[in-house]
């Protein structure tokens, strides 16, 4: 699919959640907001939302739909999950586009009954691990105060299957200032234990400019050393495989779009209905942003437009930095939430160029 453009649709189908993680942005963690719409989203609602943007986002548009099911955690709601995979199918063969489903869990409920019925309605999932089990348990806890590590791999025969049918897409890997300078021990982890897809996110908001600067040689000697560990072992990892290719390759990423997609081929639908650019909107500033209402039939293309063009329009630290034309740590929503939208908060154009750094100093990459 190298060469086919697909749509992400994202729906919050549950905001309820097994574990408390530090670092979460959503409605039932420490750092929640009252702003959330705390509601499930009804079996009704996904037909009539999934069908919505099946028929505006259809073939002349896009050549396939990415469908995500977000939490929360969405194994809690496995039967509403199945119900609406089987509702994901039928309108697909209705508007005749491919449909992929896929899930994000936390892994405490994957058990094997569950794991079958995933593979019976083809709905492949995405784990989130952040390494060794201290690291991992400093951040993702239970309500309880206890670890959620054991609670995963006490399914590992499963996960194992998983790996090798590739039904997990991917683990996602949250690195925040308290597992900041064991990148390294921890990514190498992920590979030893069969993960062939990794996926970084630097919860930049929690990070200091001094943090990242006391650290800076460090951080970079460990991402890089990571990175040569993982070609070692032909495992990809997200944004550094990115940034090597274009180091290698002395090109750019396409500016006509923010390198996420967020509100161009990325669109959140929370449970009333509500399309935001990206999930993280939902907790900030939704109302100047949201882009109509999958129930109503709403949708704002000026929106659309407004983050087509964004690349092009952003100022300040951006137009005069050199990594611009391969910046991968730029988020809209927590470049607004922290200061403005057009002028990302430093720990942000740090980490990128960090990363940068890294990649750099490997003569062959």
């Amino acid at each position: 699919m190298n060469d086919t453009l697909g749509l992400n649709a994202q729906f919050f189908i549950t905001k309820n959640c097994n574990l408390k993680c530090s670092y979460c942005f959503e409605s039932t963690s420490p750092c929640s907001r009252d702003t959330l719409n705390k509601t499930d989203m009804s079996i009704e609602t996904f037909s009539k939302a999934i069908t919505f943007i099946a028929s505006k986002f259809n073939r002349s548009r896009f050549d396939y739909i990415n469908v995500f099911f977000l939490g929360g955690e969405v194994l809690l709601k496995v039967n509403n999950l199945i119900e609406m995979a089987t509702i994901v199918d039928e309108v697909a063969s209705k508007f005749k586009i491919k449909m992929i489903k896929t899930i994000t869990t936390n892994g405490t409920l994957l058990s094997r009954n569950t794991f079958d019925k995933l593979c019976e309605r083809e709905i492949k999932f995405a784990i989130s691990l952040d390494g060794e089990k201290e690291e991992h348990d400093y951040n993702r806890k239970l309500p309880s105060g206890a670890g959620s590590y054991d609670l995963i791999w006490r399914n590992g025969d499963v996960l194992k299957d998983a790996i090798d049918k590739k039904i997990c897409t991917c683990v996602l890997m949250t690195i925040n200032k308290k597992t900041l300078n064991n990148i390294y021990k921890n990514i190498v982890h992920l590979i030893d234990s069969g993960f062939t897809n990794i996926k970084l996110n630097f919860a930049t908001e929690e990070m200091s400019p001094l943090l990242l600067d006391d650290n800076w040689n460090h951080i970079s000697s460990s991402l890089r050393d990571a990175f040569c560990y993982a070609k070692k072992n032909n495992v990809h990892i997200y944004p550094l495989d990115l940034v090597s290719n274009s180091i290698k390759n002395k090109t750019t990423f396409n500016q006509t779009e923010l390198r996420c997609g967020v509100g161009s081929s990325i669109i959140t639908v929370d449970s009333d209905g509500t399309i935001a650019p990206c999930a993280k909107f939902f907790d900030n500033n939704i109302e100047l942003f949201t882009m109509g209402n999958a129930l109503t039939g709403e949708l704002k293309n000026e929106v659309f437009n407004f983050f087509t063009t964004l690349p092009k329009n952003k100022k300040l630290k951006c137009n005069s930095c050199e990594d611009q034309g391969n910046c991968v740590t730029y988020c809209p929503s927590l470049a607004l939430k922290n200061s403005n939208l057009f002028c990302p908060p430093e720990t942000m154009c740090k980490i990128n160029k960090i990363i940068h750094q890294s990649l750099n100093t490997i003569s062959e990459v």
